[in-house]
């Protein structure tokens, strides 16, 4: 009966019509996919305004068989998305609106954004450092907020900054977030490879503020260079440089005047 719920659901939307707790949607097209649901771009036809609902199956399967750790694992991580997005009212940080669950599926609606990706921006020469420190500051503002709750984004990326139309920047993607707490330590290792903190590929514990801060540094470079600053961090040459965190600056931005490499610093 579960199956055949699925599968409706999903026929329903392949036609442009998403079912779900709150009524029926038009499907406008998919925004992405991750490696636990789709987030598409849906609008109420009662009253026209658009969502972009992230949409996960509950049951993760292994083959035939029902992986229950891994499902069990995913739904903790689905409803503390819920719950942190919550919390986190920033006109810099996308509002989720509804979270619904059925027997099948969980449906996070959050406001839909009406733009770009950062990079979309950037482009491959870097943007202006006067426009690289107009978008800093807003996400700056909005990763402090998030730590006024106690909570550590842990995938700061270009991919999860948005530009609306009127160029104000919006923080998306809570999927990796998770509480913290300075008295204690997380130990999961997570994020996006380029933008991952030394102390996480060393294997190490950390407590959460610092690894979004050393992203943000990556961000701040790849906004004004167009480029990541240590390349790919899976060969073994780039991985020593980020350990040392050593980077060469380019000359075009007032900080990159000298040639000699230099230790990548950000200060919170």
């Amino acid at each position: 009966m579960v199956s055949k719920r699925i599968a409706l659901s999903l026929r329903s939307a392949s036609r442009g019509i998403l079912r779900t707790p709150l009524g029926e949607f038009s499907v406008i097209k998919s925004l992405g996919e991750g490696s636990y649901g789709k987030v598409k771009l849906i609008m109420d036809p009662a009253t026209g305004e658009k969502y972009a609902v992230k949409i996960i199956q509950r049951q993760i399967r292994r083959g035939a068989a029902h992986d229950v750790k891994r499902t069990k694992s995913m739904e903790k991580r689905v409803v503390r998305e819920a719950n942190m997005a919550r919390l986190l009212l920033h006109p810099s940080i996308v509002t989720l609106k509804n979270f619904r669950a059925t027997d099948t599926h969980y449906y996070l609606f959050y406001e839909y954004v009406d733009g770009c990706q950062l990079g979309q921006k950037i482009g491959k020469q870097g943007i202006s450092e006067e426009k690289a420190k107009q978008y800093f500051q807003q996400i700056v503002a909005a990763l402090s907020y998030c730590h006024s709750y106690s909570i550590t984004h842990r995938d700061i990326k270009i991919e999860n900054i948005l530009v609306d139309k009127e160029d104000n920047i919006k923080l998306i993607d809570f999927g990796l977030a998770n509480f913290y707490n300075r008295n204690a330590v997380l130990k999961t290792a997570c994020g996006s490879l380029p933008y991952t903190a030394p102390e996480i590929l060393r294997g190490e514990s950390y407590v959460g503020p610092e690894v979004d801060i050393w992203s943000l540094g990556v961000v701040l470079f790849v906004m004004v260079a167009g480029y990541l600053p240590f390349g790919d961090p899976s060969k073994p040459k780039n991985l020593e440089r980020v350990m040392t965190g050593k980077v060469k600056y380019p000359s075009n931005i007032s900080f990159g005047k000298s040639k000699k490499a230099a230790p990548l610093r950000f200060y919170y």
